[in-house]
């Protein structure tokens, strides 16, 4: 079995498990040092019976509906884009699932974001696609010869300075990125960088608090901001901090595949902040979820 057929089995199973409240299945699939956080609300839970006990507490459990895009970065970690239905649906999850040696779930990561109308100043750098349609496959090879560590860091340089034009530097001539949240797509790499140039009230600060790909390791960059660099893979995860003109802070999360040593693909989503529910207080540590993330 692939290492993409073995992690979508996994999350197959994972997700199968949440809708029917399985806990069987989730605590054979979670290890025992499990952790589990909520960027949005700044919530970890620690261990599984923690994360057990917060699941039994909601009031609805999540169903899913296709489709659903599993992405490895790398044969220890993949990260999940899955359409969600019932209350919330058309609503996206968005989960980083990292893994021992023995397959099961050491770390749990996960964002939901709701879908937005896309806004009409945006609408001449775009063309509308369906996001229920899955164009690139269910899953995506995480080994690709032309890894590029540096493409990678140009990105992060950009995402905290604006410079987005050098940020897309070398993409692929097939570049294309996209919002599934509003249906929006870019073709070509300077349909974003045009659509960055004109974005209204100019962009919002950030800041990078997590790339994923394969094994972690930390650098300061050119900013003197902790972040989170991998040395190998095709597929990498990027978690931004965004604060806006009017001083709201908002997560940004992006998934870049890389093919022959550029940037090919790139969905992104964005994520509000939001509070956390006093009925599971007592089962969580808060953290702050615009620090880099710890390993």
């Amino acid at each position: 079995m692939t290492v993409e057929r073995m992690h979508g089995s996994i999350w197959d199973r994972y997700t199968q498990a949440i809708e029917t409240g399985a806990t069987d299945v989730l605590r054979d699939l979670r290890a025992d040092d499990v952790t589990k956080e909520f960027p949005q609300s700044g919530e970890r839970f620690v261990g599984r019976e923690s994360i057990l006990a917060s699941e039994s507490l909601d009031r609805s459990r999540p169903s899913f509906q296709g489709p659903r895009w599993i992405t490895s970065l790398g044969p220890d970690a993949f990260v999940a884009e899955a359409l969600l239905g019932g209350e919330r649906a058309g609503s996206w999850l968005v989960a980083r699932l990292d893994l021992h040696a023995d397959g099961r779930i050491h770390r749990e990561i996960e964002y939901v974001a709701d879908p937005f109308e896309a806004p009409e100043w945006r609408s001449r750098f775009v063309v509308p696609f369906d996001p229920t349609y899955v164009t690139d496959g269910p899953s995506v090879n995480a080994i690709d010869d032309g890894t590029s560590e540096e493409l990678i860091r140009r990105l992060l340089e950009a995402s905290t300075t604006g410079d987005l034009e050098t940020g897309m530097a070398g993409a692929h001539p097939d570049w294309e990125g996209y919002y599934p949240q509003s249906g929006e797509r870019f073709v070509g790499a300077q349909a974003i960088i045009d659509a960055h140039r004109d974005y209204p009230g100019g962009l919002p600060e950030e800041h990078v608090i997590g790339l994923a790909g394969a094994p972690d390791t930390w650098t300061l960059g050119p900013l003197m901001i902790p972040t989170r660099v991998t040395g190998g893979g095709a597929s990498w995860l990027g978690e931004t901090a965004i604060t806006y003109a009017n001083g709201i802070h908002w997560f940004q999360v992006a998934i870049a595949i890389l093919r022959e040593g550029r940037l090919w693909r790139l969905r992104m989503y964005y994520v509000p902040t939001t509070e956390a529910p006093d009925r599971r207080a007592h089962l969580v540590e808060r953290f702050d979820p615009t620090s880099p993330r710890r390993s």
